[in-house]
């Protein structure tokens, strides 16, 4: 009897330690297919991982027309109504992606909310203890999309999760190196890099850590970052490349281009609303115009 008991014990400490040991991922969708797109490169990038992978639904009101609103029975909640046939709708979308990937390591929790994109992303965030947020991208095609921006963009300038972006142009291929872009002017922690040291230690990605100047000398201050990033990467196999630039995006999209380059990752400085406004963000030129993943911590 004490053997039993004893057994089921280790049992049920082996499945807390799987628990919290798995990945939380965010994954946003509209079904588009700029989403699965998104999704797929997830399902693949973290074959081999125990996740977990929260799928959001955020319904806006203009998602319903007036013959939706026809088909709902007089004696229900209007909300309760349109929130039940969207998750059944997001219920169904997931089961593709299940049959799909058949994969034991990963599990899938539904998440449907009638609110702001931003608010939806950050409630989900702090209430799951969601690591990564995983979202497709779209090139801007006009001045107003780059005013304006995207789901993308906001989530990146509006939350404090990692956002891994997948391009509308990207398909998925295997990762084997990762370009990481510091002007050294702010110093790091591991924690700062969880997300990006996850992957390029647990995935065995090669990592070159390129500084961009318009001198060739850094400063004291420039080497002590720089010896932070070292003891950050120590346990990767890294580099530390310095590049005279020539225009931020040009000189990374030259790199990335010469060096077969399968990952971008970068941190992204937090700005208030009129600084925003008046200064032109390396973000959103990234986001615009990349056509690999990118990583933004």
């Amino acid at each position: 009897m004490i053997f039993i008991i004893f057994n089921l014990l280790i049992y049920e400490y082996l499945i807390l330690v799987n628990y919290l040991n798995m990945k939380r991922i965010l994954l946003t969708t509209d079904f588009s297919e700029n989403a699965n797109q998104a999704i797929d490169y997830a399902m693949q990038l973290f074959k081999y991982d125990d996740c977990q992978f929260y799928i959001l639904h955020v319904l806006k009101a203009s998602t319903f027309i007036s013959d939706d609103l026809m088909t709902m029975t007089p004696s229900s909640n209007l909300y309760e109504q349109l929130i039940a046939s969207a998750k059944l709708k997001l219920e169904n979308y997931i089961k593709t992606f299940k049959l799909k990937y058949n994969n034991i390591l990963h599990e899938f929790i539904p998440i449907v909310d009638y609110d702001s994109f931003i608010a939806a992303v950050n409630q989900v965030g702090e209430k799951e203890g969601i690591e990564l947020i995983v979202m497709g991208t779209k090139g801007a095609s006009n001045a107003a999309k780059r005013f304006l921006g995207t789901n993308t963009i906001h989530v990146i300038q509006g939350c404090s999760i990692p956002v891994l972006a997948i391009p509308n142009v990207c398909s998925f291929k295997p990762i084997h190196k990762v370009v990481f872009t510091s002007n050294y002017d702010v110093d790091y922690s591991l924690n700062d890099l969880k997300a990006l040291v996850y992957l390029v230690e647990h995935h065995d990605y090669k990592i070159d850590v390129l500084h961009l100047s318009e001198t060739k000398k850094l400063t004291t201050e420039q080497e002590a970052v720089k010896t932070s990033l070292k003891k950050c990467f120590k346990n990767a196999t890294h580099q530390f490349i310095e590049l005279e630039k020539e225009g931020f995006l040009k000189t990374i999209t030259k790199y990335i281009n010469t060096n077969n380059i399968d990952l971008y990752a970068m941190v992204n400085r937090k700005y208030g609303f009129w600084e925003r406004f008046f200064t032109h963000q390396k973000i959103e030129e990234v986001a615009y115009n990349m056509t690999i993943p990118f990583l933004v911590m």
